[in-house]
């Protein structure tokens, strides 16, 4: 019975002794986690905002990121926005890649170097002076001519040809001259002589001054105010010239 009562009280014992070493150590469990302050999520900042040391770790690989990416990209051609043309020889690599920006004008047509002409011209006559002046119609002038380029700059031609007057009087003969024609213009200047020798004699200088219309790229009209002037000759009367002025119409034809 002593026996059996001793075992029972130092079983108590023991179940007590470990019960209080427990609680003692919960005890000290608690006041430890209690002394300790509480734990900072990660990328928080504490109070004085110092960031969290999960937050300095992320930042600082944020900042290696940016400057990578920075670093290639300076390392990187730079890619222009848009390239100037370039205007030198060797822009130009194929005609068929150049447009024009200038259409080329028209060439104008080569002067011809022989042509054709035929005039009809009838006019005024004038002979003497103040009182004595008389005036009539001259005769019809019928003349066919051919000119020839001998000087291109200035454009000049040689002229010669036949003349015949009829109605009022009837004589043949011949005219000749130089014609002055320039480029790109309808007018003309032209001056010379005209001789008429049957059935009488006269000897005269001539001017005219006109202009020429193409009809066709070989046909042109013409239309002239000319001056003739009959200073000598078998036909004048002694001591006193004859003028003539006249408008003369006619045609000119190419002939080379």
């Amino acid at each position: 019975m002593i026996v059996a009562g001793t075992r029972l009280a130092l079983g108590d014992g023991v179940r007590s002794a470990f019960l209080l070493v427990v609680s003692l150590v919960a005890v000290a469990v608690m006041k430890s986690a209690e002394a300790q302050p509480a734990a900072k999520p990660a990328g928080a900042a504490d109070a004085a905002g110092t960031p969290a040391a999960g937050a300095t770790g992320t930042a600082a690989r944020g900042t290696a990121a940016a400057a990578g990416t920075a670093a290639a990209a300076g390392s990187a051609p730079a890619t222009p926005a848009a390239a100037a043309p370039s205007t030198g020889p060797e822009a130009v690599t194929s005609v068929e890649h150049v447009a024009p920006t200038t259409a080329w004008p028209p060439r104008a047509p080569l002067d011809a170097l022989w042509q054709a002409e035929i005039h009809v011209g009838y006019g005024l006559a004038m002979s003497g002076s103040g009182t004595a002046m008389s005036k009539r119609p001259t005769p019809l002038t019928v003349s066919a001519i051919v000119d020839f380029a001998f000087n291109q700059e200035p454009p000049l031609f040689g002229y010669g040809g036949l003349v015949a007057e009829l109605l009022d009087r009837s004589a043949i003969g011949g005219v000749f001259g130089i014609k002055y024609a320039p480029r790109g213009s309808r007018m003309h200047l032209a001056g010379g002589g005209s001789v008429l020798i049957a059935p009488d004699s006269l000897l005269g200088a001539t001017a005219s001054g006109g202009m020429c219309r193409r009809q066709r790229p070989a046909l042109g009209l013409c239309g002239d105010v000319q001056l003739t002037a009959y200073f000598a000759g078998g036909d004048l009367v002694p001591g006193r010239a004859v003028t003539q002025i006249q408008l003369v119409l006619g045609a000119v034809f190419d002939v080379l």
